[in-house]
């Protein structure tokens, strides 16, 4: 992504007032040794890109947050409730959204574009699940595809805003 000018000038990052790594670099590094033997053709799912991010935030005056590890491990436990089959990691889309419930626990929280498909090591049934609960608890709703809101663009006076992700108002 870092080498990408699209991604660089999607307006979605130029927007953006922070830059959200979700890969802790510490649990991944702790993660390459048995992913090593478990799935040795993903030898570079754990290279670290953080100082990366956090170059282009400061280049671009935005604030870089890294997502701590803890968080990933918080939704593993809730995703273990599903059942899932065994997988490699939950999505990136699913450890942003639990950073937005978390973050913002009395905002109305917009899901648009989050399709649950996928790489095929990602507990995308888990994930559904997951989602579905949030929804059933009031603390999400899902934006269908024909509805305006959907829209991937930045929301006057959003907290959050993402294509693919969560928006708060």
């Amino acid at each position: 992504m870092l080498s990408s000018t699209v991604w660089r000038t999607h307006p979605a990052v130029v927007e953006a007032s922070e830059i959200w790594c979700v890969r802790d670099p510490d649990k991944f590094a702790r993660m390459r040794g048995p992913l090593a033997v478990t799935h040795p053709e993903l030898d570079d799912f754990c290279d670290d890109y953080t100082e990366g991010f956090a170059r282009f935030a400061a280049e671009t005056g935005k604030m870089n947050r890294i997502l701590p590890g803890a968080l990933h491990e918080s939704v593993d436990a809730q995703l273990a409730a599903f059942d899932p089959p065994p997988y490699v990691v939950p999505s990136s889309g699913l450890i942003v959204l639990s950073e937005v419930v978390r973050r913002y626990p009395g905002d109305h929280l917009a899901l648009a574009g989050f399709t649950h498909e996928g790489w095929e090591w990602h507990p995308f049934s888990a994930e559904r699940s997951m989602v579905d609960g949030l929804i059933a608890a009031g603390r999400l709703q899902r934006l269908q595809a024909d509805d305006p809101a959907a829209a991937c663009s930045v929301a006057p006076n959003a907290s959050f805003t993402s294509c693919g992700a969560a928006a708060a108002e």
